[in-house]
């Protein structure tokens, strides 16, 4: 029965590993581009963007550009560096000035929007409608520009004219949108509004433990379902046709989102169409629009276009914070990144936060972990006795079987109490996973030392060697297995969970060496201590 112990908790621990060596692997494989993206356009105007009702992109990103002077109009606050396209007047360039693209390149912004023909991402927005041309044939006279403002206006022969007002805070990601359509005719005009982010997939979703994946894609939200993926997949097998109220839509990637939030109090037609080259729109159209001559309508929208910060998310819109995708085990995860959080308001400094939430965790459950080891301990000091009952009973699987749950009964011990432990254990290092994966606090956050990026892989590989051998010393601590075949494996698993771990992130790695430590000294005292003491007591 103790073989059978250490063969559960050893299969339990490989289980756990392997699911997140599976989401590790799937988040970072190689970015493999569709054959009709491998060949560059020449080319980086935007596709068209509308075909009959709704506003989709259709064309080829090589359709000829429209050729203007001065086209593009560039917008620079505390956080972000803006490009907007008078062509269209959409938003087709936002570097991040806080994210670099890498620790060692901080002075090279990470790039969310962008118009390149083989990574193209943009938040488009305009009007459809009777007697007017495609939006993105629509070229913009730029009527005021600012340091926060842009102002840009269209109108055609028949009097009609559109307004689009962006206003970009200095110090945040959220940036209003106003559009407004003034009649200056003489005939009604009847038509739409629209906004939607049209993107190429740049790599495919990794999947993670219980199919919770760490997501690239579209997301659309609605009161009945705050927060639903629609995949690249799912919008080729299937178009988005629903009619929502106070909801938005969002594309989402590891640590960063572009999101539309419309007028709560509208209830807009959201949409999906995937054009030409691989080209992926999700949209929202509003209501049918009449503007009679002589009147103006304006609409507004909000576009967040940024990093997934929890805290800023939930106060823009219900559910946009759930983009922040901590998987099934979400109500476990928001709570350690809480207390994370919390612990680096002091610290300072993201890695000693992890290693005092592991201390944190280990103190919540040293009661479970004192059940294991005290078992443990037990075990180990009954193995003398174990070895002459297998003597005595030779090979005789049946009698050696009887004869040791007899020998158990006797010393009151229960080879299995050691298992529940861990396993009421293994969610808290799933969830903690999962915060360190998906918390954009964490990209490139720097510990001590050589570690200078806790989001990747320790450059020297010095975590998972130390990892390795704390496993290594907790197996030495256990009761050896009866079975030389067991002993084997045992002694292999410091290597293979040492290979396992070289390319995890190093934040994941550091609470794995302080948590197997924290145990080890645990481990140590109930053996030496507490057990031998109740021993002389009983």
């Amino acid at each position: 029965m103790t073989d059978m112990r250490r063969m559960i908790l050893l299969g339990l621990l490989f289980l756990v590993s392997m699911m997140l060596w599976n989401a590790w692997t799937a988040e970072h494989e190689p970015k493999i581009l569709p054959p009709s993206q491998q060949q560059a356009s020449t080319s980086s105007a935007p596709p068209s963007a509308i075909t009959s009702a709704v506003p989709v992109s259709s064309a080829p990103v090589s359709t000829a550009p429209i050729s203007i002077a001065n086209r593009y109009i560039n917008i620079k606050t505390d956080v972000m560096e803006a490009t907007i396209d008078r062509v269209g007047g959409n938003l087709i360039g936002v570097k991040l000035l806080k994210y670099p693209v890498a620790a060692n390149q901080p002075l090279n912004p990470f790039v969310l929007l962008n118009n390149e023909p083989d990574t193209y991402y943009i938040a488009a927005s305009g009007i459809i409608g009777t007697n007017i041309p495609t939006p993105d044939q629509m070229v913009f006279n730029v009527t005021t520009q600012n340091d926060h403002q842009i102002i840009l206006t269209w109108q055609n022969s028949q009097g009609l004219k559109l307004t689009k007002m962006y206003t970009f805070p200095q110090d945040d990601y959220l940036i209003q949108l106003k559009q407004t359509i003034d009649n200056q005719g003489t005939t009604a005009w009847q038509g739409n509004s629209f906004t939607a982010l049209q993107r190429k997939p740049a790599a495919s979703s990794g999947v993670g433990p219980f199919n919770s994946s760490t997501y690239t894609g579209a997301v659309i939200s609605s009161p009945e379902k705050r927060y639903e993926k629609v995949s690249f997949k799912q919008m080729t097998d299937q178009n988005i046709d629903q009619t929502i109220q106070n909801g938005w839509i969002a594309m989402v990637q590891h640590y960063f989102l572009s999101a539309w939030v419309p007028d709560p109090s509208e209830n807009d037609h959201y949409y999906s169409r995937v054009g030409a080259d691989d080209l992926y729109t999700i949209g929202m159209q509003s209501p049918a629009i009449q503007v009679a001559p002589g009147q103006q309508v304006s609409t507004q929208s909000q576009l967040y276009t940024g990093p997934e910060l929890a805290d800023k998310l939930a106060k823009i819109a219900p559910g946009l914070n759930l983009t922040v995708d901590y998987g099934v085990l979400w109500f476990i995860a928001v709570v350690i990144f809480g207390l994370l959080k919390k612990i680096h308001e002091y610290t300072g400094n993201w890695g000693w936060s992890i290693v005092l939430v592991t201390l944190t965790i280990k103190i919540l459950f040293y009661k479970l972990n004192s059940i294991s080891f005290r078992s443990m301990a037990r075990m180990r000091a009954l193995q003398p006795k174990l070895e002459q009952v297998r003597e005595r009973c030779g090979d005789d699987r049946q009698k050696l079987g009887q004869a040791t749950m007899e020998l158990y009964r006797r010393e009151k011990i229960n080879p299995l109490s050691g298992c529940l432990p861990l396993i009421v254990q293994i969610p808290v290092f799933l969830a903690l996973y999962w915060v360190l994966m998906e918390s954009v606090e964490l990209r490139q956050a720097p510990f001590i030392f050589w570690i200078h990026d806790l989001s990747i892989k320790d450059p020297y590989y010095i975590l998972p060697l130390l990892m390795g051998a704390t496993i290594f010393i907790q197996q030495w601590l256990a009761p050896k297995a009866a079975d030389p075949m067991q002993r084997k494996v045992m002694m292999l698993m410091p290597v293979i969970f040492t290979a396992l771990f070289f390319t995890f992130p190093a934040g994941l790695v550091l609470y794995w060496v302080v948590n197997n430590t924290l145990s080890i000294l645990q481990q140590w005292y109930i053996m030496n201590h507490v057990v031998p003491k109740s021993a002389k007591a009983a």
